[in-house]
């Protein structure tokens, strides 16, 4: 591999990596201003880290993030929303063959 292709290829882990510390902050942020009672805050930065993880293909953490919609959407009393939102983190799960995630979502 020339040298100059695998100084790409090291800028770009570098910078996936520093996306995925992007993720997490964001959600860090939704954790925050959950538990301070600011769901539509929290929603915002968990929509934003979910977009993020499924560029990024980290099926764990987006199911994950869904499962937090869920949720928030049902703190703010949009069921419909909180439904979709946990079938979307078990259909994940079920693609990863999550055992404790999907029990954990039922």
């Amino acid at each position: 591999m020339p040298p100059r292709w695998q100084n790409g290829k090291q800028h770009s882990i570098t910078l996936a990596h520093s996306i995925a510390d992007i993720s997490k902050f964001l959600v860090n942020l939704a954790a925050v201003n959950y538990s301070l009672g600011l769901y539509q805050k929290a929603l915002g930065y968990y929509q934003q880290a979910v977009v993020i993880d499924n560029e990024l293909g980290d099926k764990s953490a987006e199911s994950a993030y869904f499962s937090n919609l869920g949720l928030v959407y049902y703190n703010l009393g949009q069921y419909p929303n909180a439904l979709e939102s946990y079938q979307q983190a078990l259909a994940i799960q079920k693609e990863v063959a999550d055992k404790n995630g999907q029990s954990n979502t039922r």
